[in-house]
């Protein structure tokens, strides 16, 4: 297989797992169900934490301006480097009215158990860095 073709399929799988969901919804549910923090961070006004349940995680911030431009990276280091480097998504969302931010992951890679998720959420208001180990679990 090419590295571009393998490269291209890490980035697909990582990309089909990314989900934004609605916020009071999917904070009802997560909250209801105990999911727990596995990360959290405060920088001036801004705030970010990841709380999951060992097979979803959500990501969630407040701080940015309302409908501000937010750059939000996600690796997961199970991918397989290619030229050296850990693959990744990026994405260039905007902050909700609220000046919220929330995405949803599920940490799956084929053929790895685990690995570790570094996130930034960077925008002209806020620059925000998390992590989280996870292991693949049998439902």
């Amino acid at each position: 297989m090419s590295k571009a073709h393998g490269m291209s399929k890490i980035a697909l799988a990582v990309l089909a797992i990314t989900l934004p969901f609605p916020a009071s919804a999917s904070e009802d549910i997560t909250i209801a169900r105990g999911w727990r923090l596995v990360d959290e961070v405060e920088t001036g006004t801004c705030r970010a934490d990841i709380i999951g349940n060992g097979l979803f995680y959500r990501i969630s911030a407040v701080g940015f301006r309302s409908g501000e431009p937010v750059r939000y990276r996600l690796t997961n280091d199970a991918a397989q480097e290619i030229d050296g480097r850990i693959p990744g998504v990026e994405y260039r969302l905007s902050a909700r009215e609220d000046g919220t931010f929330r995405q949803f992951y599920i940490p799956f890679i084929p053929n790895r158990t685990g690995g570790r998720v570094t996130i930034s959420l960077t925008s002209a208001s806020c620059s925000l860095q998390l992590g989280f180990d996870w292991r693949r679990r049998s439902v």
